[in-house]
């Protein structure tokens, strides 16, 4: 690689430069390479009335894009390419468009188009709804023919619009609250969404409006609880919606008859969260998340029957019916890359995309445990290095996106090249973090950040009581929420760390406020009580940029300069305070927005990153800034 961390004109920051070969060691670096760039297939979505027309995911280009597969001629062919990857597509009920979301230089503002499935170019298909943050969408078959459903998110609010096949776009739905549309029912007369007029995105209710004229025509709402439509029964004419929801403090399922109002929850015997789909009129495929993993079950509607399917370890990630009533779903572990599987009563499960010398190597293996904290145990993954030293050793602080997001028993290239280079990694899911309950999930309101850090100081105080982390060799580093955690960590808990490093992190709450778009606003609003200028003090103490005069590490940001949901500005003005303080911090700015598809910058990512944790721990606590990166050992 080329240099990395380069900081250009006005742009602040220290420009660092790792090594062209993260390993000197030639096995260890083509391993952690290939766990990156191996191929990687998404799980299928089919057409709704041609199931042998599907799209899915794959980094086969060397980015991600949307591949179409046709079933019946067993042919893969490449449907978008762009430089920044695709990442939303789904095919209309007909199986003849493919629409996907064009964005642009992945900043997540844009606006839906099609192609046809055999071929073409892409068009737009409803201008007149504008550009926005894709926020739903649903393909269906109605009595007018095919039909879209899909929600944008703009600075001012939500737009839900509908639009039958040739005509123009109409909004069906607009709020200045934020909201998103959810899925269609099976004749397409009906869309079920989900929306926060009441003032708190992080609790949505549920209206489901008549898909023609935008009427309402059954709510649901449970004060203070998250509820979330996951599909109309599989049936032409019922008004069935299958609901997640967290009555009795976790995630479960329930029926509402969106005619007669009625609401029936599912007793199902599992003690996590819960997540299904429509197997067909009678059977659920419930998805089963509990303690770091989550397998699948098939049951009757009054959880009956209940029957696993697949393996108890590793974690199913996404499921999806077939008309002949088999499932296919995906699946991974930290050892083993995602796998794509069909199930079906008479065969079992079987692969269905057969390993190849493409495939990636195995990962790390990880354990799950549990830190006495402030708020209750804490769940944490740990992954041990291959050639862990006897005694304490060099530990990395892994912190995850979100908030409301976990990490899990999942196949990580992030995770194991840490491991590769003799860093234990631990990963805290703090108090804020899905996976665990809605006491845990809400934790964090009215004082987000400063709760998450007394989690992630009670794990580092018991890595060190369990003799794994040596205390003079701690890093931190997180992406999107966690690489905020990790910015505010090294001001309010300096004495803890050697380092850190950001990716793609917040740095002042009321700046990206400012900046933002409505989903974020949103959540900020949900979490913080209020709006910067209601609640500014809030804003004020969990903002890295407020504490920066107490970072006495050096630090690494990875940002993107098209990133929507974390503005580039408030990066800059946090690396020129720390400048101004005499601690200017390393940027590295890529060409792109929050994320990337592109398996080569989550190659630069990775490099930098154990680079700068090498560079780091050369020195001496205290010492500046290190701009070049060394190997590990």
């Amino acid at each position: 690689m080329d240099g990395a961390a380069v900081a250009s004109g006005q742009q602040p920051g220290l420009t660092f430069t790792a090594p062209q070969q993260l390993f000197a060691d030639q096995e260890r670096e083509a391993r952690w390479r290939a766990r990156v760039n191996g191929l990687a297939m998404g799980l299928p979505r089919s057409a709704g009335r041609r199931p042998e027309r599907s799209v899915l995911g794959s980094n086969r280009s060397g980015t991600h894009e949307l591949w179409l597969w046709d079933r019946t001629e067993d042919t893969f062919r490449q449907a978008t390419s762009r430089d920044s990857g695709t990442e939303h597509g789904e095919l209309s009920a007909d199986g003849e468009w493919l629409w996907w979301f064009s964005d642009t230089g992945g900043n997540e503002f844009g606006r839906w188009v099609r192609q046809p499935f055999v071929g073409g170019e892409a068009q737009d298909v409803a201008p007149e709804a504008g550009d926005g943050i894709a926020s739903g969408l649903a393909l269906g078959q109605g009595p007018h023919g095919p039909v879209a459903v899909f929600a944008l998110a703009v600075r001012e609010g939500i737009a839900v619009w509908r639009q039958f096949d040739g005509q123009p776009a109409e909004a069906i739905y607009r709020h200045d609250q934020d909201g998103m549309s959810g899925p269609l029912s099976t004749d397409a007369t009906r869309v079920a969404i989900r929306h926060s007029e009441h003032g708190d995105a992080s609790t949505p209710g549920i209206r489901v409006l008549d898909v023609t004229t935008g009427d309402s025509l059954a709510e649901m709402r449970d004060d203070g609880k998250l509820l979330c439509p996951l599909g109309f029964a599989p049936a032409p004419g019922d008004p069935r919606l299958l609901v997640r929801h967290e009555r009795h403090g976790r995630d479960e399922l329930l029926l509402w008859d969106t005619d007669t109002g009625e609401q029936r929850e599912i007793t199902i015997a599992l003690p996590g969260q819960l997540d299904a789909i429509w197997l067909d009129a009678d059977h659920l495929a419930v998805r089963h998340a509990h303690h770091g993993r989550a397998t699948l079950h098939r049951c009757r509607l009054d959880g009956s029957d209940l029957t696993q399917i697949g393996p108890d370890e590793g974690c199913v990630l996404s499921v999806a019916r077939r008309p002949d009533g088999a499932l296919e779903y995906s699946w991974t572990s930290s050892q083993t890359a995602t796998r794509v599987y069909r199930w079906s009563l008479d065969q079992g499960a079987t692969l269905m995309f057969p390993d190849d010398e493409q495939a990636p190597p195995d990962g790390a293996p990880a354990s799950v445990e549990w830190v006495e904290g402030p708020g209750g145990p804490i769940p944490v993954l740990v992954v041990r290095p291959t050639t862990a030293p006897a005694g304490p050793g060099r530990t990395l602080f892994w912190l995850h996106p979100g908030p409301d997001l976990d990490d899990a028993d999942v196949y990580s290239p992030r995770l194991a090249v840490w491991a590769d280079a003799g860093w234990t990694v631990i990963s805290t899911n703090y108090r804020g973090s899905t996976g665990y309950g809605a006491v845990w999930r809400q934790a964090i309101v009215g004082r987000p950040g400063l709760t998450e850090l007394e989690d992630l100081a009670a794990v580092h105080d018991w890595a060190i009581a369990e003799g794994i982390a040596d205390p003079d060799a701690c890093m931190l580093a997180g992406s999107s929420w966690g690489g905020y955690l990790t910015l505010l960590a090294a001001g309010l808990q300096p004495e803890r760390w050697r380092g850190g490093i950001g990716v793609v992190p917040v740095t002042d709450h009321a700046m990206s406020y400012e900046l933002g778009q409505e989903p974020l606003r949103a959540m900020a609003r949900a979490l913080f009580g209020g709006a910067p200028d209601e609640v500014p003090d809030r804003y004020t103490a969990a903002s890295p940029l407020a504490v920066a005069d107490h970072v006495r590490v050096p630090i690494a940001i990875i940002a993107g300069q098209n990133d929507t949901r974390i503005p580039i500005q408030q990066v800059d003005a946090y690396a020129e305070k720390l400048a101004a303080l005499g601690r200017p911090p390393a940027v590295f700015r890529f060409g792109g927005g929050h994320g990337s598809q592109v398996s080569g910058t989550l190659e630069d990512f990775l490099q930098i990153s154990v680079a700068f944790a090498e560079a780091v721990m050369h020195e001496q606590p205290g010492a500046p800034t290190p701009v070049h990166g060394r190997q590990p050992a």
